[in-house]
């Protein structure tokens, strides 16, 4: 935050962000609501494999706790954390729980890094589209980790070495119960299709959403730098620095769109207003959390109250 400050004027900030629209705004927030939306049917379609009853509504509000308790936590994967928490507390298996929770998060970076590999090769070769070279190398070391991933779990259980570890942590009962879970996914590729669409579709709503609000602030960027942004911020949100990505992500779009003529201040007013839109959205779920947590004090005062005609 410190950098992007250092950058920017605050004078120039507010006059950017208070010339933005109503009707700009309006279309920003209902596009930011349906990729929640869209994010929580893919978590929902990767649940079916153990909750095949389970209703959409119980997904989505147990999928916007968690997005509402990761404003105020650590990381981006605090929310994921969370509603795994929120979830186990009230269905149990635990194994099979975190097991969506991991297929749902590599699912994602997988989604926004085949979008920005498109969007990088799409741009350079069909579109004439000139991206900073470093895109391309963070591109090809977030595939060389994906692929170096994929072989430790292919081959880890045929190692020698990964069996007597995890004998010595006796853990032998756990690691079957991910390995069938994982499994599982293998014999139902119908919910990976399905989460992956959602996924898909998700990403490139929110992308768009990102655009729309650039051009309310009167950003003109080529749209599928975007995607390489995209990409690049949900890598840094990761790290576990900052509460609900401030100052990573708002130095991270002062440098990323530095490197597209755009000035700092329309930068960073770019970043507050997608800060802003991402607590209008996930503020909802706070009422859920107050009013279906069963184990929330406010929660049985009015169940109690209600009980007894009050």
């Amino acid at each position: 935050m410190l950098y992007a400050l250092s950058k920017i004027n605050l004078d120039q900030v507010m006059a950017i962000i208070l010339r933005v629209n109503a009707g700009g705004m309006i279309l920003v927030f209902i596009l930011s609501l349906f990729s929640l939306i869209l994010l929580a049917f893919r978590w929902g379609k990767l649940l079916e494999a153990f909750y095949p009853t389970l209703n959409f509504f119980t997904v989505l509000k147990y999928y916007w706790q968690g997005q509402f308790l990761s404003l105020f936590l650590p990381s981006a994967l605090s929310g994921d954390l969370a509603r795994i928490y929120q979830f186990t507390k009230k269905h149990g298996q635990v194994v099979e729980i975190i097991t969506v929770g991991l297929a749902d998060k590599l699912l994602g970076f997988f989604t926004i890094g085949v979008l920005a590999t498109s969007a990088f090769i799409w741009g350079n070769y069909f579109l004439d589209t000139k991206f900073p070279s470093y895109f391309l190398y963070l591109i090809v070391i977030f595939w060389i980790v994906i692929l170096f991933t994929s072989l430790i779990l292919i081959f880890a259980s045929k190692l020698v070495v990964f069996h007597d570890l995890i004998k010595y942590f006796r853990q032998e009962i756990i690691l079957a119960k991910f390995s069938k879970s994982f499994r599982f996914y293998r014999y139902h590729p119908g919910m990976l299709i399905g989460a992956f669409s959602a996924s898909v579709i998700a990403n490139l709503v929110a992308i768009i959403a990102s655009y729309v609000a650039a051009r309310i602030l009167g950003i003109n960027v080529v749209p599928l730098y975007f995607f390489m942004v995209s990409f690049l911020i949900s890598l840094v949100l990761i790290i576990p620095i900052s509460v609900n990505g401030f100052g990573l992500q708002d130095g991270a779009f002062v440098f990323l769109f530095s490197q597209a003529g755009i000035n700092a201040s329309s930068a960073l007013s770019l970043s507050l207003i997608l800060h802003f839109f991402r607590y209008i959205v996930y503020l909802p779920g706070g009422l859920f959390f107050l009013l279906f947590n069963e184990n929330n004090v406010l929660f049985k005062d009015i169940n109690h109250k209600l009980l007894n005609g009050e």
